[in-house]
């Protein structure tokens, strides 16, 4: 309890200072973490009617994912900012509080009252749903906010991250130093490590190139993309897995041509990886050999290079995918109920 305690404490420290009235959510602050060795980068956000935040995106990869997003933002669905790994620490109103939340408040004699007051803490995991912070977690939030406090505190805060001679790349790391008589918190600009692309291998067996290249090509165009769904996977009290579909329309009649369900228990990146052997399977299964496929996801489009040069079928990326934004919302409101 002690970790809470401590926690508790600096986020009513944060809420009272509110960094996010003085920042841009792109005004990016770095804090290693002394015990783990990663990196937390921090961001402040608050906008419109959004829960006043602070997100810490652990490590480089996660730093260069929410640049991503921001970047190919028509083209990211909402939920892809789930899918970055990141510890949160947000303030909301009283009924948004899970049962565990409001345990916690009492437990460690805090109390709140009023619009977007409540704290509460929780870990991002790819293919997961947000979850409650574990032992380790407790403790790297510690650091990263009593560091960010440190820094947004000071009286010439701002200077920090709208210094004209800085871009995104260069970023303020915050990092313990255990060196000489003192050791303490040191400031330095550090360029972010260009972080190489996830090599992330991509299986068409040739049994199923073979099966729809045998069925006649026809006039069809297609739309297809996964979609995150509110369902939960897993046992009643544990981080929950998050449930993924992968639906391909008819781009014309909206009728829907195929769909799975997709496995995210062994990571994230290996069901991207899986999405373009299903696309076969689900074409050859409805004996339908497109003439080109819509899709509106990069993520997609990157995995999904492999199927198009192995059929020789077009996948042509769009804005909207208006047939399959109609099964999105069916299945969203299906599920909801």
């Amino acid at each position: 309890m002690e970790n809470w305690i401590r926690l508790f404490e600096l986020a009513d420290k944060l809420n009272a200072l509110k960094p996010w009235s003085f920042l841009f959510d792109y005004e990016i602050l770095g804090v290693k973490d002394p015990v783990t060795g990663t990196t937390g980068f921090i961001s402040f956000a608050a906008a419109d009617d959004d829960d006043p935040a602070m997100s810490v995106y652990l490590g480089e990869r996660a730093l260069k994912k929410l640049f991503d997003f921001s970047d190919y933002l028509d083209t990211m669905s909402p939920e892809t900012i789930l899918e970055i790994p990141q510890l949160n620490l947000s303030f909301c109103d009283h009924q948004q509080l899970k049962k565990q939340d409001r345990g916690l408040i009492k437990a460690v004699g805090r109390k709140y009252a009023g619009k977007k007051a409540w704290p509460i803490f929780r870990s991002f995991t790819p293919g997961m749903f947000p979850w409650f912070l574990d032992d380790a977690e407790q403790k790297s939030m510690i650091h990263f906010l009593e560091q960010a406090l440190e820094v947004t505190s000071r009286p010439d805060a701002t200077d920090f991250f709208r210094s004209e001679q800085r871009d995104r790349d260069l970023v303020l790391i915050r990092e313990y130093t255990n060196t000489g008589d003192y050791p303490s918190w040191k400031d330095s600009f550090q360029h972010l490590i260009e972080m190489p692309a996830l090599e992330i291998p991509v299986d068409l067996p040739a049994e199923l190139i073979r099966g729809l290249t045998a069925i006649p090509a026809c006039d069809l165009i297609l739309e297809t993309d996964f979609i995150m769904t509110p369902a939960r996977i897993g046992i009643r009290g544990t981080r929950p897995y998050a449930s993924y579909i992968l639906v391909i329309t008819d781009h014309n009649s909206g009728n829907t041509i195929g769909f799975k369900c997709l496995d995210p228990s062994n990571g994230i990146e290996p069901m991207h990886a899986s999405i373009p052997a299903i696309m076969l399977e689900l074409l050859i299964k409805a004996q339908v050999h497109p003439k080109e496929i819509h899709v509106a996801s990069e993520v997609l489009i990157k995995m999904a290079t492999a199927f198009s040069e192995a059929t020789k079928v077009p996948l042509i990326m769009k804005s909207f995918l208006p047939k399959l934004e109609i099964v999105r919302e069916n299945i969203m409101r299906s599920l909801s109920d």
